[in-house]
Protein backbone atom coordinates (compact mmCIF):
# COMPACT_ATOMS: atom_id res chain seq x y z
CA UNK A 1 0.00 0.00 0.00
CA UNK A 2 2.82 2.34 0.95
CA UNK A 3 4.25 1.13 -2.41
CA UNK A 4 1.17 2.17 -4.38
CA UNK A 5 0.83 5.79 -2.83
CA UNK A 6 4.78 6.92 -3.06
CA UNK A 7 4.18 5.83 -7.18
CA UNK A 8 1.52 8.00 -7.11
CA UNK A 9 3.31 10.92 -5.74
CA UNK A 10 6.01 10.49 -7.82
CA UNK A 11 3.44 9.98 -11.25
CA UNK A 12 1.85 12.92 -10.30
CA UNK A 13 5.02 15.32 -9.55
CA UNK A 14 6.32 14.00 -13.22
CA UNK A 15 3.17 15.19 -14.75
CA UNK A 16 3.45 18.45 -13.06
CA UNK A 17 6.82 18.72 -14.19
CA UNK A 18 5.72 18.33 -17.77
CA UNK A 19 2.89 20.44 -17.80
CA UNK A 20 5.13 23.03 -16.76
CA UNK A 21 7.88 22.34 -19.40
CA UNK A 22 5.32 22.76 -21.41
CA UNK A 23 3.11 25.51 -20.97
CA UNK A 24 6.52 27.63 -20.79
CA UNK A 25 7.90 26.32 -24.22
CA UNK A 26 4.24 26.64 -25.28
CA UNK A 27 4.29 30.94 -24.43
CA UNK A 28 7.66 30.99 -25.64
CA UNK A 29 6.77 29.60 -28.94
CA UNK A 30 3.35 32.23 -29.31
CA UNK A 31 5.43 35.06 -28.11
CA UNK A 32 8.02 34.22 -30.78
CA UNK A 33 4.72 33.70 -33.80
CA UNK A 34 4.31 37.60 -32.96
CA UNK A 35 1.40 37.09 -29.71
CA UNK A 36 1.65 40.09 -27.79
CA UNK A 37 2.03 39.39 -24.16
CA UNK A 38 0.55 38.48 -21.68
CA UNK A 39 -0.06 34.99 -22.98
CA UNK A 40 -1.93 32.43 -20.59
CA UNK A 41 -2.95 28.96 -21.06
CA UNK A 42 -6.22 28.18 -19.36
CA UNK A 43 -6.69 24.60 -20.57
CA UNK A 44 -4.79 21.94 -22.28
CA UNK A 45 -6.57 18.36 -23.30
CA UNK A 46 -4.21 15.52 -25.44
CA UNK A 47 -6.25 14.27 -28.88
CA UNK A 48 -6.17 10.73 -29.10
CA UNK A 49 -6.93 11.05 -33.10
CA UNK A 50 -2.71 12.94 -33.36
CA UNK A 51 0.52 11.58 -32.15
CA UNK A 52 2.52 13.71 -30.21
CA UNK A 53 -0.33 16.55 -30.39
CA UNK A 54 -1.90 18.34 -28.11
CA UNK A 55 -4.83 21.06 -28.08
CA UNK A 56 -4.34 24.44 -26.00
CA UNK A 57 -7.20 27.31 -24.98
CA UNK A 58 -4.86 30.19 -24.71
CA UNK A 59 -6.15 34.15 -23.19
CA UNK A 60 -4.25 36.97 -25.17
CA UNK A 61 -4.99 40.22 -24.89
CA UNK A 62 -8.55 39.01 -23.33
CA UNK A 63 -9.33 36.86 -26.48
CA UNK A 64 -9.67 33.14 -25.95
CA UNK A 65 -8.00 31.14 -29.14
CA UNK A 66 -7.75 27.24 -29.86
CA UNK A 67 -3.87 25.95 -30.47
CA UNK A 68 -2.18 22.78 -31.82
CA UNK A 69 1.05 22.15 -30.32
CA UNK A 70 4.09 19.35 -30.03
CA UNK A 71 3.78 17.80 -27.00
CA UNK A 72 6.80 19.67 -25.31
CA UNK A 73 5.02 22.87 -26.75
CA UNK A 74 8.34 24.03 -29.19
CA UNK A 75 5.73 23.87 -32.49
CA UNK A 76 2.63 25.24 -32.81
CA UNK A 77 0.16 24.99 -35.57
CA UNK A 78 -3.37 27.29 -35.91
CA UNK A 79 -6.07 25.42 -35.79
CA UNK A 80 -8.25 25.18 -38.63
CA UNK A 81 -11.95 24.93 -39.08
CA UNK A 82 -11.48 21.70 -41.21
CA UNK A 83 -10.28 18.84 -38.76
CA UNK A 84 -10.84 15.72 -38.70
CA UNK A 85 -10.59 13.45 -35.67
CA UNK A 86 -11.94 10.18 -33.80
CA UNK A 87 -16.02 10.39 -32.62
CA UNK A 88 -14.34 10.82 -29.09
CA UNK A 89 -12.06 13.62 -29.77
CA UNK A 90 -14.59 15.12 -31.72
CA UNK A 91 -16.88 15.52 -28.86
CA UNK A 92 -14.17 16.95 -26.60
CA UNK A 93 -13.54 18.85 -29.63
CA UNK A 94 -16.69 20.73 -30.07
CA UNK A 95 -17.09 20.94 -26.19
CA UNK A 96 -13.54 22.55 -26.43
CA UNK A 97 -14.78 25.36 -28.96
CA UNK A 98 -17.99 25.93 -27.26
CA UNK A 99 -15.85 26.64 -24.23
CA UNK A 100 -14.09 29.06 -25.82
CA UNK A 101 -17.22 30.72 -27.78
CA UNK A 102 -18.54 31.06 -24.87
CA UNK A 103 -15.33 33.02 -22.93
CA UNK A 104 -14.81 35.61 -25.69
CA UNK A 105 -18.52 36.36 -26.04
CA UNK A 106 -20.21 35.59 -22.83
CA UNK A 107 -21.82 38.80 -22.60
CA UNK A 108 -23.52 38.74 -26.59
CA UNK A 109 -24.78 35.13 -25.76
CA UNK A 110 -26.67 35.84 -22.49
CA UNK A 111 -28.22 38.95 -24.24
CA UNK A 112 -29.16 36.54 -26.97
CA UNK A 113 -30.94 33.74 -24.41
CA UNK A 114 -33.01 36.99 -23.02
CA UNK A 115 -34.66 38.31 -26.15
CA UNK A 116 -37.91 38.50 -26.53
CA UNK A 117 -39.59 36.52 -29.43
CA UNK A 118 -40.78 39.42 -31.28
CA UNK A 119 -37.17 40.22 -31.17
CA UNK A 120 -35.95 37.89 -33.51
CA UNK A 121 -37.16 36.48 -36.97
CA UNK A 122 -37.45 32.88 -36.44
CA UNK A 123 -36.66 29.78 -39.08
CA UNK A 124 -38.05 26.22 -38.64
CA UNK A 125 -35.06 23.50 -39.34
CA UNK A 126 -35.90 21.40 -42.44
CA UNK A 127 -35.13 18.75 -40.13
CA UNK A 128 -38.01 17.04 -37.85
CA UNK A 129 -35.56 16.77 -34.77
CA UNK A 130 -33.18 20.08 -34.92
CA UNK A 131 -29.58 19.63 -33.27
CA UNK A 132 -29.09 23.02 -32.42
CA UNK A 133 -30.27 26.77 -33.28
CA UNK A 134 -28.37 29.32 -34.71
CA UNK A 135 -28.53 32.82 -33.72
CA UNK A 136 -27.54 35.44 -36.34
CA UNK A 137 -27.34 39.34 -35.97
CA UNK A 138 -27.30 40.73 -39.44
CA UNK A 139 -27.71 43.64 -40.83
CA UNK A 140 -29.68 43.59 -44.86
CA UNK A 141 -27.03 45.93 -46.48
CA UNK A 142 -23.96 44.43 -44.90
CA UNK A 143 -21.72 42.70 -47.75
CA UNK A 144 -20.63 39.79 -45.43
CA UNK A 145 -23.88 39.25 -44.09
CA UNK A 146 -25.21 38.53 -47.58
CA UNK A 147 -22.54 35.95 -48.39
CA UNK A 148 -23.75 34.94 -44.76
CA UNK A 149 -27.52 34.54 -45.81
CA UNK A 150 -26.11 31.96 -48.81
CA UNK A 151 -25.68 29.20 -46.05
CA UNK A 152 -28.60 29.85 -44.02
CA UNK A 153 -30.56 26.60 -45.61
CA UNK A 154 -27.70 24.34 -45.45
CA UNK A 155 -27.98 25.55 -41.47
CA UNK A 156 -31.68 24.98 -41.77
CA UNK A 157 -31.13 21.25 -43.02
CA UNK A 158 -30.09 20.25 -39.56
CA UNK A 159 -30.69 23.16 -37.29
CA UNK A 160 -33.39 25.99 -36.47
CA UNK A 161 -32.39 29.56 -37.08
CA UNK A 162 -32.95 32.74 -35.18
CA UNK A 163 -32.12 36.18 -37.15
CA UNK A 164 -31.60 39.19 -35.20
CA UNK A 165 -31.75 42.16 -36.71
CA UNK A 166 -28.95 45.36 -35.77
CA UNK A 167 -27.95 47.00 -38.68
CA UNK A 168 -24.49 49.10 -38.93
CA UNK A 169 -25.61 51.22 -41.89
CA UNK A 170 -27.69 54.09 -42.76
CA UNK A 171 -31.39 54.17 -41.91
CA UNK A 172 -32.13 52.62 -45.24
CA UNK A 173 -31.13 48.89 -43.63
CA UNK A 174 -33.02 49.62 -40.35
CA UNK A 175 -36.33 50.20 -42.87
CA UNK A 176 -35.92 46.99 -44.37
CA UNK A 177 -35.33 45.59 -41.41
CA UNK A 178 -38.48 46.32 -39.65
CA UNK A 179 -40.48 45.77 -43.29
CA UNK A 180 -38.62 42.01 -43.14
CA UNK A 181 -39.58 42.03 -39.75
CA UNK A 182 -43.41 42.34 -40.87
CA UNK A 183 -43.10 40.35 -44.10
CA UNK A 184 -41.86 37.33 -43.16
CA UNK A 185 -44.57 35.40 -41.89
CA UNK A 186 -45.51 31.54 -42.47
CA UNK A 187 -43.51 29.02 -43.57
CA UNK A 188 -39.44 28.86 -43.58
CA UNK A 189 -39.57 28.73 -47.12
CA UNK A 190 -41.50 31.84 -47.42
CA UNK A 191 -39.71 33.91 -45.02
CA UNK A 192 -36.50 32.86 -47.03
CA UNK A 193 -38.08 34.59 -49.91
CA UNK A 194 -38.64 37.90 -47.82
CA UNK A 195 -35.07 37.78 -47.08
CA UNK A 196 -33.75 37.20 -50.36
CA UNK A 197 -35.90 40.28 -51.98
CA UNK A 198 -34.26 42.77 -48.90
CA UNK A 199 -30.64 41.30 -48.72
CA UNK A 200 -30.42 41.52 -52.59
CA UNK A 201 -27.80 43.83 -53.43
CA UNK A 202 -29.84 45.11 -56.85
CA UNK A 203 -33.03 45.81 -54.19
CA UNK A 204 -33.22 50.06 -53.68
CA UNK A 205 -35.41 50.65 -51.07
CA UNK A 206 -36.96 54.17 -52.43
CA UNK A 207 -39.02 55.58 -49.13
CA UNK A 208 -40.17 59.35 -48.70
CA UNK A 209 -39.69 61.15 -45.82
CA UNK A 210 -43.43 61.31 -44.91
CA UNK A 211 -43.82 57.18 -45.72
CA UNK A 212 -40.67 56.29 -43.37
CA UNK A 213 -42.35 58.20 -40.25
CA UNK A 214 -45.08 55.21 -40.42
CA UNK A 215 -42.41 52.43 -40.33
CA UNK A 216 -41.53 51.14 -37.16
CA UNK A 217 -38.29 50.62 -36.40
CA UNK A 218 -38.37 51.11 -33.03
CA UNK A 219 -37.41 47.33 -31.81
CA UNK A 220 -34.46 47.47 -34.36
CA UNK A 221 -33.11 50.27 -32.88
CA UNK A 222 -33.29 48.60 -29.87
CA UNK A 223 -31.02 45.75 -31.36
CA UNK A 224 -28.77 48.23 -32.08
CA UNK A 225 -28.46 49.78 -28.82
CA UNK A 226 -28.83 46.01 -27.22
CA UNK A 227 -25.55 44.01 -29.46
CA UNK A 228 -23.63 47.30 -30.64
CA UNK A 229 -23.60 50.21 -28.23
CA UNK A 230 -22.88 47.89 -25.62
CA UNK A 231 -20.03 46.73 -27.30
CA UNK A 232 -21.23 43.03 -27.02
CA UNK A 233 -20.33 42.04 -30.65
CA UNK A 234 -17.96 43.86 -32.60
CA UNK A 235 -19.93 43.54 -35.98
CA UNK A 236 -22.18 41.27 -37.74
CA UNK A 237 -22.67 38.96 -38.64
CA UNK A 238 -22.44 37.54 -35.35
CA UNK A 239 -23.30 33.78 -35.29
CA UNK A 240 -23.69 31.55 -32.29
CA UNK A 241 -24.77 28.02 -32.76
CA UNK A 242 -26.57 26.57 -29.30
CA UNK A 243 -27.00 22.90 -29.45
CA UNK A 244 -30.81 22.10 -28.91
CA UNK A 245 -31.47 20.43 -25.24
Amino acid sequence: MKISILYLIVVLFLAQQLNAGYNEELIKAVQISGAPSPVLIEKTITLKSFNNIKLSMLKIQGNYTPILASTDGKYILVLSQLITLSNEDTLMYQAFMQEIQAKNNGKAISLLKGLPKDSFLELSSFSKQPKSTFYIISDPECPFCREELKNIEAKLATSNVKIIFAPVHEKPSLIKSALIMKEAIGTTSEKLKVLSKYFSPDFSIEVSVKDAEHIDISSISKNITTFHESRAIKGVPFIWESPNE
